[in-house]
């Protein structure tokens, strides 16, 4: 894969994964598209369009919560591209 096609999948998945949690750090509930589901330390997982859950960073934990009622168990940034998983 060429450096081009790299910067392409970079910026498709930094407009694609918004991180509001930088807007609103206070947003307990939204509604967001899954663009994405994948397996990670053999658990599913999924990429949204945008979150606020905040993943773990620096030594600060991850944020809490749910999807459809499903327990979010970790969220984290994806070490090759940068999106977000939940």
């Amino acid at each position: 894969m060429g450096i081009r096609a790299v910067l392409l999948d970079y910026v498709k998945i930094q407009l694609m994964n918004e991180r509001k949690y930088y807007q609103d750090s206070y947003t307990t509930t939204f509604k967001a598209t899954v663009i994405e589901q994948l397996t990670h330390d053999e658990k599913p997982a999924v990429i949204l369009d945008h979150t606020y859950f905040y993943p773990t960073s620096g030594g600060q934990p991850y944020d809490l919560g749910q999807l459809n009622e499903i327990p979010v168990i970790d969220v984290l940034v994806h070490p090759e591209d940068g999106a977000i998983i939940h």
